[in-house]
Protein backbone atom coordinates (compact mmCIF):
# COMPACT_ATOMS: atom_id res chain seq x y z
CA UNK A 1 0.00 0.00 0.00
CA UNK A 2 2.81 2.40 0.95
CA UNK A 3 4.57 1.53 -2.31
CA UNK A 4 1.43 2.46 -4.32
CA UNK A 5 1.16 5.76 -2.47
CA UNK A 6 4.83 6.51 -3.17
CA UNK A 7 4.40 5.76 -6.89
CA UNK A 8 1.32 7.97 -7.02
CA UNK A 9 3.14 10.88 -5.35
CA UNK A 10 6.13 10.59 -7.70
CA UNK A 11 3.77 10.54 -10.69
CA UNK A 12 2.04 13.73 -9.49
CA UNK A 13 5.40 15.48 -9.08
CA UNK A 14 6.47 14.48 -12.59
CA UNK A 15 3.22 15.80 -14.07
CA UNK A 16 3.62 19.12 -12.25
CA UNK A 17 7.20 19.36 -13.48
CA UNK A 18 6.15 18.61 -17.09
CA UNK A 19 3.43 21.28 -17.04
CA UNK A 20 5.85 23.87 -15.67
CA UNK A 21 8.40 23.08 -18.35
CA UNK A 22 5.73 23.28 -21.03
CA UNK A 23 4.75 26.72 -19.76
CA UNK A 24 8.34 27.88 -19.93
CA UNK A 25 8.89 26.55 -23.44
CA UNK A 26 5.88 28.46 -24.78
CA UNK A 27 6.61 31.70 -22.89
CA UNK A 28 9.67 32.67 -24.89
CA UNK A 29 11.03 36.23 -24.80
CA UNK A 30 8.64 39.16 -24.67
CA UNK A 31 9.42 42.09 -26.97
CA UNK A 32 7.52 45.35 -27.22
CA UNK A 33 8.04 48.86 -28.56
CA UNK A 34 5.61 50.25 -26.00
CA UNK A 35 6.98 51.17 -22.58
CA UNK A 36 5.29 49.11 -19.84
CA UNK A 37 3.44 51.11 -17.22
CA UNK A 38 1.35 50.46 -14.13
CA UNK A 39 -2.24 51.56 -13.69
CA UNK A 40 -4.87 51.26 -11.00
CA UNK A 41 -6.69 47.96 -11.48
CA UNK A 42 -10.01 49.76 -11.05
CA UNK A 43 -9.28 51.62 -14.30
CA UNK A 44 -8.48 48.53 -16.38
CA UNK A 45 -12.06 47.77 -17.39
CA UNK A 46 -14.55 50.37 -18.53
CA UNK A 47 -17.96 48.88 -17.68
CA UNK A 48 -19.65 51.19 -20.19
CA UNK A 49 -17.42 50.41 -23.18
CA UNK A 50 -19.83 47.94 -24.79
CA UNK A 51 -22.72 50.37 -24.37
CA UNK A 52 -20.67 53.18 -25.91
CA UNK A 53 -19.85 51.05 -28.95
CA UNK A 54 -23.46 49.95 -29.43
CA UNK A 55 -25.05 53.34 -28.80
CA UNK A 56 -22.67 55.17 -31.12
CA UNK A 57 -22.56 52.65 -33.94
CA UNK A 58 -25.68 50.48 -34.03
CA UNK A 59 -27.06 52.26 -37.10
CA UNK A 60 -23.62 52.54 -38.69
CA UNK A 61 -23.29 48.74 -38.78
CA UNK A 62 -24.96 46.84 -41.61
CA UNK A 63 -25.60 43.41 -42.99
CA UNK A 64 -24.38 42.90 -46.58
CA UNK A 65 -26.37 40.50 -48.77
CA UNK A 66 -24.93 39.68 -52.20
CA UNK A 67 -26.93 37.61 -54.69
CA UNK A 68 -24.86 36.34 -57.60
CA UNK A 69 -25.87 35.42 -61.15
CA UNK A 70 -25.44 31.72 -60.32
CA UNK A 71 -28.19 32.18 -57.66
CA UNK A 72 -25.78 31.74 -54.76
CA UNK A 73 -25.97 34.22 -51.89
CA UNK A 74 -23.32 35.64 -49.57
CA UNK A 75 -24.19 37.21 -46.21
CA UNK A 76 -21.56 39.37 -44.50
CA UNK A 77 -21.09 42.56 -42.52
CA UNK A 78 -20.26 46.15 -43.33
CA UNK A 79 -20.27 49.67 -41.92
CA UNK A 80 -21.17 53.18 -43.10
CA UNK A 81 -18.17 55.48 -43.61
CA UNK A 82 -19.88 58.57 -45.08
CA UNK A 83 -23.19 60.31 -44.48
CA UNK A 84 -24.09 59.91 -48.17
CA UNK A 85 -23.96 56.12 -48.04
CA UNK A 86 -20.51 54.67 -48.75
CA UNK A 87 -20.17 51.27 -47.06
CA UNK A 88 -17.00 49.26 -46.35
CA UNK A 89 -17.06 45.48 -46.35
CA UNK A 90 -14.74 42.60 -47.30
CA UNK A 91 -13.91 41.88 -50.89
CA UNK A 92 -14.73 38.20 -50.46
CA UNK A 93 -18.27 39.11 -49.32
CA UNK A 94 -19.15 40.82 -52.60
CA UNK A 95 -17.10 39.03 -55.28
CA UNK A 96 -17.48 35.49 -56.54
CA UNK A 97 -15.68 33.90 -59.45
CA UNK A 98 -17.04 31.34 -61.86
CA UNK A 99 -14.11 28.94 -61.41
CA UNK A 100 -14.93 28.30 -57.74
CA UNK A 101 -18.54 27.28 -58.32
CA UNK A 102 -19.32 28.10 -54.68
CA UNK A 103 -18.75 30.66 -51.96
CA UNK A 104 -15.11 29.61 -51.57
CA UNK A 105 -12.35 32.24 -51.84
CA UNK A 106 -12.14 34.06 -55.14
CA UNK A 107 -9.79 33.31 -58.00
CA UNK A 108 -8.36 36.63 -59.18
CA UNK A 109 -7.57 35.18 -62.62
CA UNK A 110 -11.23 34.83 -63.56
CA UNK A 111 -13.93 37.40 -64.26
CA UNK A 112 -16.23 37.91 -61.26
CA UNK A 113 -19.89 36.97 -61.51
CA UNK A 114 -22.41 39.80 -61.72
CA UNK A 115 -24.37 40.40 -58.51
CA UNK A 116 -26.96 42.56 -56.78
CA UNK A 117 -26.24 43.99 -53.34
CA UNK A 118 -28.49 44.80 -50.40
CA UNK A 119 -27.48 46.78 -47.32
CA UNK A 120 -29.63 45.91 -44.29
CA UNK A 121 -29.70 48.09 -41.18
CA UNK A 122 -30.37 47.19 -37.55
CA UNK A 123 -34.04 48.17 -37.96
CA UNK A 124 -34.24 45.83 -41.01
CA UNK A 125 -34.52 48.69 -43.51
CA UNK A 126 -33.07 47.24 -46.72
CA UNK A 127 -31.49 49.36 -49.45
CA UNK A 128 -29.92 48.54 -52.81
CA UNK A 129 -26.23 49.34 -53.28
CA UNK A 130 -23.64 49.25 -56.06
CA UNK A 131 -20.12 47.88 -55.90
CA UNK A 132 -17.88 50.86 -56.69
CA UNK A 133 -14.44 49.49 -55.92
CA UNK A 134 -12.30 46.93 -54.16
CA UNK A 135 -8.67 46.31 -53.26
CA UNK A 136 -6.50 43.68 -54.91
CA UNK A 137 -4.00 43.97 -52.05
CA UNK A 138 -6.37 43.88 -49.08
CA UNK A 139 -9.67 42.09 -48.51
CA UNK A 140 -11.67 45.33 -48.70
CA UNK A 141 -14.50 46.56 -50.91
CA UNK A 142 -16.60 49.71 -51.16
CA UNK A 143 -20.34 49.84 -51.82
CA UNK A 144 -22.48 52.94 -52.46
CA UNK A 145 -26.11 52.93 -51.34
CA UNK A 146 -28.54 54.17 -53.98
CA UNK A 147 -31.28 56.67 -53.15
CA UNK A 148 -33.18 55.94 -49.97
CA UNK A 149 -35.74 53.19 -50.56
CA UNK A 150 -34.55 52.99 -54.17
CA UNK A 151 -35.76 56.37 -55.37
CA UNK A 152 -38.13 57.89 -52.82
CA UNK A 153 -35.58 60.50 -51.76
CA UNK A 154 -32.12 60.84 -50.28
CA UNK A 155 -31.11 60.16 -46.69
CA UNK A 156 -28.32 61.04 -44.32
CA UNK A 157 -26.64 57.97 -42.90
CA UNK A 158 -24.73 57.65 -39.63
CA UNK A 159 -21.03 57.08 -40.41
CA UNK A 160 -18.51 55.53 -38.06
CA UNK A 161 -15.56 57.51 -36.73
CA UNK A 162 -12.08 56.13 -37.31
CA UNK A 163 -9.66 56.19 -34.39
CA UNK A 164 -7.00 58.88 -34.35
CA UNK A 165 -4.31 56.28 -33.71
CA UNK A 166 -3.82 52.66 -34.68
CA UNK A 167 -2.12 52.03 -31.34
CA UNK A 168 -3.59 48.82 -29.92
CA UNK A 169 -1.84 46.46 -27.55
CA UNK A 170 -1.84 42.93 -26.19
CA UNK A 171 -4.88 42.39 -24.00
CA UNK A 172 -6.83 45.45 -25.18
CA UNK A 173 -10.59 44.91 -25.25
CA UNK A 174 -12.17 45.54 -28.63
CA UNK A 175 -15.66 45.02 -30.08
CA UNK A 176 -17.30 44.27 -33.39
CA UNK A 177 -20.83 44.86 -34.65
CA UNK A 178 -21.60 42.36 -37.38
CA UNK A 179 -23.88 39.78 -38.91
CA UNK A 180 -22.78 36.33 -37.68
CA UNK A 181 -24.65 33.49 -39.40
CA UNK A 182 -26.93 36.17 -40.93
CA UNK A 183 -28.75 36.58 -37.61
CA UNK A 184 -28.75 40.38 -37.67
CA UNK A 185 -26.56 43.04 -36.07
CA UNK A 186 -24.84 41.48 -33.05
CA UNK A 187 -22.25 42.98 -30.68
CA UNK A 188 -19.23 40.78 -29.88
CA UNK A 189 -16.43 41.45 -27.39
CA UNK A 190 -12.88 40.60 -28.48
CA UNK A 191 -9.40 40.72 -27.00
CA UNK A 192 -6.17 41.58 -28.81
CA UNK A 193 -3.99 38.48 -28.87
CA UNK A 194 -1.43 40.30 -31.02
CA UNK A 195 -1.55 43.81 -32.51
CA UNK A 196 0.17 42.63 -35.68
CA UNK A 197 1.32 39.38 -37.27
CA UNK A 198 2.06 38.82 -40.96
CA UNK A 199 0.18 35.59 -41.70
CA UNK A 200 1.56 35.05 -45.19
CA UNK A 201 4.57 36.20 -47.16
CA UNK A 202 2.09 37.50 -49.74
CA UNK A 203 0.29 39.78 -47.27
CA UNK A 204 1.06 43.48 -47.50
CA UNK A 205 -0.18 44.18 -43.97
CA UNK A 206 0.10 42.68 -40.49
CA UNK A 207 -3.17 41.20 -39.24
CA UNK A 208 -4.65 42.03 -35.85
CA UNK A 209 -5.02 38.68 -34.06
CA UNK A 210 -8.16 38.45 -31.96
CA UNK A 211 -9.40 36.15 -29.23
CA UNK A 212 -13.19 36.07 -29.33
CA UNK A 213 -16.20 34.58 -31.06
CA UNK A 214 -15.83 35.26 -34.79
CA UNK A 215 -18.35 33.41 -36.96
CA UNK A 216 -19.21 33.20 -40.64
CA UNK A 217 -20.93 36.48 -41.50
CA UNK A 218 -18.75 38.62 -39.22
CA UNK A 219 -16.51 39.29 -42.22
CA UNK A 220 -16.49 42.98 -43.13
CA UNK A 221 -17.57 44.20 -39.69
CA UNK A 222 -15.79 47.13 -38.10
CA UNK A 223 -13.57 46.55 -35.06
CA UNK A 224 -14.12 49.24 -32.40
CA UNK A 225 -12.04 50.36 -29.45
CA UNK A 226 -13.64 51.16 -26.08
CA UNK A 227 -14.36 54.71 -27.24
CA UNK A 228 -16.50 53.46 -30.13
CA UNK A 229 -13.94 54.39 -32.81
CA UNK A 230 -12.90 52.03 -35.62
CA UNK A 231 -9.45 50.43 -35.32
CA UNK A 232 -9.76 47.71 -37.95
CA UNK A 233 -11.98 45.38 -40.00
CA UNK A 234 -12.79 41.69 -39.39
CA UNK A 235 -11.83 39.57 -42.40
CA UNK A 236 -11.13 35.97 -41.35
CA UNK A 237 -10.74 33.36 -38.67
CA UNK A 238 -8.10 30.63 -38.73
CA UNK A 239 -9.29 27.06 -38.59
CA UNK A 240 -9.24 24.01 -40.80
CA UNK A 241 -9.00 20.26 -41.11
CA UNK A 242 -5.26 20.45 -41.79
CA UNK A 243 -4.39 22.11 -38.48
CA UNK A 244 -5.36 22.20 -34.82
CA UNK A 245 -6.07 25.94 -34.95
CA UNK A 246 -9.59 27.01 -34.07
CA UNK A 247 -11.28 30.35 -33.59
CA UNK A 248 -8.30 32.67 -34.12
CA UNK A 249 -9.83 35.87 -35.47
CA UNK A 250 -8.05 38.15 -37.93
CA UNK A 251 -8.51 41.87 -38.54
CA UNK A 252 -7.29 44.31 -41.19
CA UNK A 253 -5.45 47.15 -39.41
CA UNK A 254 -6.62 50.76 -39.33
CA UNK A 255 -3.68 51.99 -41.44
CA UNK A 256 -4.64 49.65 -44.30
CA UNK A 257 -8.31 50.73 -44.09
CA UNK A 258 -7.30 54.41 -44.26
CA UNK A 259 -5.04 53.78 -47.24
CA UNK A 260 -7.91 52.02 -49.02
CA UNK A 261 -10.34 54.90 -48.38
CA UNK A 262 -7.73 57.50 -49.36
CA UNK A 263 -7.09 55.71 -52.65
CA UNK A 264 -10.86 55.59 -53.26
CA UNK A 265 -11.00 59.35 -52.55
CA UNK A 266 -13.61 58.84 -49.82
CA UNK A 267 -13.66 61.38 -46.99
CA UNK A 268 -14.16 59.83 -43.56
CA UNK A 269 -14.44 61.01 -39.98
CA UNK A 270 -11.41 60.71 -37.68
CA UNK A 271 -11.49 61.23 -33.94
CA UNK A 272 -9.37 64.17 -32.82
CA UNK A 273 -8.04 61.96 -30.05
CA UNK A 274 -8.88 58.56 -28.59
CA UNK A 275 -11.96 59.60 -26.67
CA UNK A 276 -15.64 58.83 -26.89
CA UNK A 277 -17.14 60.30 -30.06
CA UNK A 278 -20.65 61.71 -29.83
CA UNK A 279 -22.86 61.37 -32.91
Amino acid sequence: MKKKILIFCVTILLVISAVSLAGCSFLGTFHTDRTPYYIDVTEVEDPNAANIVANNNLFSATRIIATFSNQKTSAGSGFIVTSDGYVVTNRHCVLMYASTGSDTPYNPLDKPLSATYKVVFADNNTLTADLVGYSNEADLALLKIRKYYDGSGTATYEPVTLAASSDIYYGDRLYTLGNPEDLGIILTELMVSSPGIRLSVDDNFESIILDGTINHGNSGGAIFDKYGNVVGVIYARIEGSNSDAYGIGCGIPLTTLKEFLDEADVEYQVATENTTTEK
